[in-house]
């Protein structure tokens, strides 16, 4: 909503690539994400968590957002100094973003596999 706030307030700001946008956005996910476990932990049923789709979408989320957080953290402070090396940087993202879709995949299977039961 903030975020949201902020483009409305300063439509210009939306079309430069900010890093700064990434880093709110990466930050409440993972808050989120988070309170999501704390959450299942503190639930008393027992569940098959491993067969549950929002653990695997919240376990993708959190890896994914926070390895980028820190790479891209770190991308941003290559791209000052070393600039080759940051473009070399750019392929953990990519295996990043491969981990989440993974993860992804899989809370997909677990609702198809109980859908099918």
């Amino acid at each position: 909503v903030s975020l949201s706030t902020w483009y409305l307030l300063y439509p210009q700001s939306f079309f430069k690539s900010s890093f700064m946008d990434f880093v709110l956005l990466s930050l409440f996910i993972i808050i989120f994400t988070i309170v999501y476990f704390v959450e299942e932990i503190n639930n008393e049923d027992e569940i098959r968590y491993f067969q549950k789709p929002s653990l695997w979408i919240n376990l993708g989320n959190l890896f994914f957002y926070t390895g980028c957080l820190l790479i891209m953290g770190f991308n941003n402070y290559l791209e000052r100094f070393y600039p080759s090396l940051s473009q070399k940087l750019i392929y953990i993202n990519y295996s990043l973003n491969l981990v989440l879709y993974s993860f992804y995949i899989k809370a997909f299977l677990c609702i198809w596999t109980a859908k099918k039961l």
